[in-house]
């Protein structure tokens, strides 16, 4: 697809012009899936399909691929308590916002709320008070199937099946083709597939016994990405990893990038720092939000955080 498109967005002019190519250049064509959108959503887009001469189909494209840019995630003032322990605030009035196609770590001491934040994402709880919008609907107003469609999640300790290394990977979502597979296990950086002795027919046992730590963090990445998802959640995916592996997975999370909303608990210094921005959180509430640079030089609980991360 060749076109050309001119956005104003204030005062500002941008203007997207070349191939588009989102499986090789992934970042122009968000800028030009992003433009597009807005153009087409617009009262002038009769006049724009008409004056460059573009397909109606175009706005099918678009709507396509916009789904593969991520979609905005925003917590407005949200709290929450457990209705058994109704006098302990776990969250208290935090506000943030995942944008499309932006990675956000999150990170704190134990017990912070961290996980609470992600329980409350996927919907397995609803606030005490505020919202949870996905582009700025309440997520309470979709169904759980639709809610978690959208999502794809790794824990620190993936959970794998006695089987195939492709029925593993199927779990998901069974109706992907074999191009989406090997699409999954490239941006996964799962590599070691054609070392093993059957490839993806290989029999590993139950909770992956037969791979390694690495290997089964990779293979748990690959799985969440053939289910399409708009946001990935990634709790400390890689807090319990060698060094090489730990760099594997960093190296996925950044061609992941851009590609969809990414929101990440994580421990290691070096996962934080590949996000956009960072939030603090400490005792249920948002204390800080930056970038690693910025965190270092004004939030107290963050440099110790890093300055532990560093001397180790």
């Amino acid at each position: 697809t060749r076109a050309v498109s001119k956005i104003v967005l204030g005062k500002q002019e941008k203007l997207y012009l070349g191939n588009l190519d989102a499986k090789r250049d992934w970042g122009h064509a968000k800028d030009y899936v992003e433009a597009m959108w807005l153009i087409l959503q617009s009262d002038k887009a009769e006049d724009w399909v008409i004056g460059t001469g573009v397909s109606t189909t175009v706005r099918e494209f678009v709507i396509m691929a916009f789904k593969y840019v991520g979609v905005e995630l925003e917590f407005r003032k949200v709290s929450f308590a457990y209705e058994t322990r109704p006098e302990i605030q776990v969250l208290s009035e935090i506000d943030f916002l995942v944008g499309s196609g932006e990675m956000v770590a999150i990170v704190g001491p134990s017990g912070a709320g961290k996980s609470t934040i992600f329980d409350l994402t996927q919907r397995f709880y609803d606030p005490t008070s505020g919202s949870v919008t996905i582009n700025g609907s309440q997520i309470k107003d979709f169904s759980l199937q639709e809610i978690r469609d959208k999502m794809g999640y790794v824990s620190q300790d993936p959970v794998l099946f006695s089987g195939s290394l492709k029925s593993n990977l199927l779990y998901v979502n069974r109706s992907v083709s074999e191009e989406d597979i090997r699409e999954a296990l490239e941006l996964a950086k799962v590599d070691f597939v054609d070392e093993l002795p059957n490839g993806l027919d290989t029999l590993v046992g139950e909770d992956g016994v037969g791979l390694s730590g690495g290997q089964r963090q990779r293979i748990a990445i690959a799985r969440a990405l053939l289910a399409k998802p708009s946001i990935l959640l990634l709790d400390e995916a890689t807090s319990a990893l060698d060094a090489e592996s730990e760099s594997k997975i960093r190296s996925s999370i950044e061609k992941l990038k851009g590609r969809m909303s990414i929101l990440v608990v994580a421990h290691r210094i070096s996962t934080v720092r590949q996000a956009d921005r960072i939030l603090v959180i400490d005792k249920g509430r948002l204390i800080g939000e930056g970038s690693h640079e910025q965190l270092r030089s004004n939030n107290i609980l963050y440099e110790k955080f890093a300055d532990i991360q560093f001397v180790a």
